[in-house]
């Protein structure tokens, strides 16, 4: 047991860090757009949704694309949950953290 120790632990933090995710898509999360606020015209804004991952685990960082992936999939999950069909980035990446406005932007 004490061999395979240190393996298991850079096992796991090298999927960790690799990008690996167990953030779930949501069923219509997909049809959920991601835009600029240049790109909103005559959409009704929802409200604003608040997303945070693990942006580090231990001292090691995680790639920051994929940070911004998995903050970006849970927006769009909340989106659906929330009735609204896009959303715009209303922060940059900080701590693992990221703000959005939500939108419904197609007639219901």
């Amino acid at each position: 047991m004490r061999k395979s120790f240190p393996f298991l632990i850079v096992f796991i933090v090298g999927m960790i860090s690799s990008g690996c995710t167990w953030i779930k898509e949501v069923p219509e999360s997909n049809t959920v757009r991601l835009m600029t606020i240049g790109d909103i015209q005559s959409c009704e804004k929802l409200g604003e949704i608040k997303t945070s991952v693990l942006d580090k685990v231990g001292f090691i960082e995680r790639d920051k694309e994929t940070v911004v992936e998995n903050l970006v999939m849970l927006a769009k999950n909340e989106a659906v949950k929330l009735g609204g069909d896009t959303i715009v980035p209303a922060s940059n990446l900080k701590d693992g953290e990221m703000r959005f406005w939500l939108y419904q932007c197609a007639e219901r």
